[in-house]
């Protein structure tokens, strides 16, 4: 995927805008062009000009108009959080009603995923939980996410997930691992963090749990994707 038209549209179009033209003319370290007032006018500006070259790119490849809006949405929350996404998507997940703004906000997420090629490779979901809940996941039940879902193409990444969220009521340090995302995609190539090699899945993704080890001070939880 990430060697598709997405790179050549990387090049082309992100490449012409203004912002990667002042980054490179001032040296600028992202970080730098972000925090300098001095600088903060033509980030904001060009900021808004890379996701819209970026959108462009899509829709030339037959992207739905509902799924050129999730791009933003994917973009925005990269930046900041997937706290609103997760509970919405929960929400419609258990079946509640969940209108206006953000069902858009939710399906058009959903349409962009479904639109992408699916993800093929391994994939892991860094994540902590109680002595309660771990319990509760056993070989050979059927388990969900219950929401939108991060992974990471990188072990190391999720690892450092499980371990940042360790806390008084979640000491237990797990490790979700997945042969392939059927209902996943790639969005390494629109996150703000593209580092992170995320793969976003969407809240219908179904598993049955696969095998259960504990490695190194990690509980690694094999899921196989059943729908």
């Amino acid at each position: 995927f990430k060697k598709s038209i997405l790179k050549k549209g990387n090049v082309e179009s992100w490449g012409n805008s203004k912002l990667q033209r002042e980054h490179e003319r001032y040296g600028l370290p992202w970080d730098k062009v972000d925090d300098d007032d001095e600088y903060n006018g033509f980030w904001i500006q060009d900021e808004n000009d890379l996701l819209e070259a970026m959108q462009e790119d899509f829709r030339k490849m037959g992207y739905s108009e509902e799924a050129i809006m999730g791009i933003k949405q994917i973009y925005d929350y990269t930046k900041e959080s997937m706290g609103v996404l997760q509970y919405y998507s929960r929400q419609m997940a258990e079946g509640r009603n969940v209108e206006g703004i953000m069902k858009l906000y939710v399906n058009s997420i959903e349409a962009f995923i479904k639109e992408s090629p699916k993800f093929a490779k391994e994939t892991y979901r860094g994540m902590t939980l109680s002595d309660e809940d771990l319990a509760k996941i056993k070989v050979g039940s059927s388990f969900s996410m219950g929401n939108s879902s991060s992974w990471s193409d990188s072990a190391g990444s999720a690892g450092v997930f499980a371990v940042l969220n360790v806390g008084s009521h979640t000491q237990n340090k797990v490790i979700f691992e997945s042969a392939s995302q059927p209902r996943g995609c790639s969005i390494a190539h629109i996150s703000q963090k593209g580092d992170e090699g995320e793969v976003l899945v969407s809240y219908t993704a179904q598993y049955k749990v696969a095998k259960i080890r504990e490695e190194k001070g990690f509980t690694f939880i094999t899921l196989k994707p059943t729908n």
